[in-house]
């Protein structure tokens, strides 16, 4: 409960940022200023979790109401943090897969399926959990990266560029 109440919260704020945003590159500046955006696990290297947002505050906090829902393929090992960039929510769930949503319609924009063997990850030791993706891109001339962990140490990425995405590299450091 605590996994969607805070996807809940994440999607509430980002829709506001959605309109106001420009875009920009996921680099080291933007991690250290996010400015509306939540890049990374505790939206910044101080790890407070707090929105900047003012939109929603103590005095308008009861008007809020369900904007959209989005069903996922499971509701087993959910204990990432969505990341929000640019108006895209990116989140995995459990057995590795990654979706991308649009914060303001709840549209899926894409799903990546890692294809996991289930009786592999029901082996492990948190059964199929993942803990989140990261993103990042060098410029603004190269396609977003969105990293996340497939399984046993083994790392995949993804480039997404208009909206869509490829795999280009999964590494397992043996």
């Amino acid at each position: 409960m605590r996994t969607f109440s805070l996807f809940a919260l994440t999607v509430a704020l980002s829709a506001s940022v959605v309109a106001a945003q420009t875009p920009q590159t996921v680099n080291q500046q933007a991690i250290v200023e996010p400015g509306g955006e939540w890049l990374s696990y505790g939206r910044t290297y101080r790890e407070q979790r707090f929105s900047p947002l003012d939109k929603i505050n103590r005095d308008n906090i009861g008007e809020l109401d369900l904007a959209w829902s989005f069903k996922f393929d499971t509701a087993r090992g959910m204990e990432a943090t969505p990341i929000v960039h640019n108006g895209v929510i990116y989140v995995s769930t459990g057995w590795s897969h990654v979706h991308a949503l649009n914060a303001r319609t709840g549209e899926e924009l894409w799903h990546y399926d890692a294809k996991v063997p289930k009786a592999q990850l029901a082996k492990t030791c948190c059964g199929p959990v993942n803990r989140g993706v990261a993103i990042w891109q060098d410029n603004a001339n190269t396609p977003l990266q969105v990293f996340f962990w497939r399984s046993r140490r083994a790392v995949n990425c993804l480039e997404c560029e208009d909206r869509r995405r490829k795999l280009v590299y999964s590494k397992h450091p043996d």
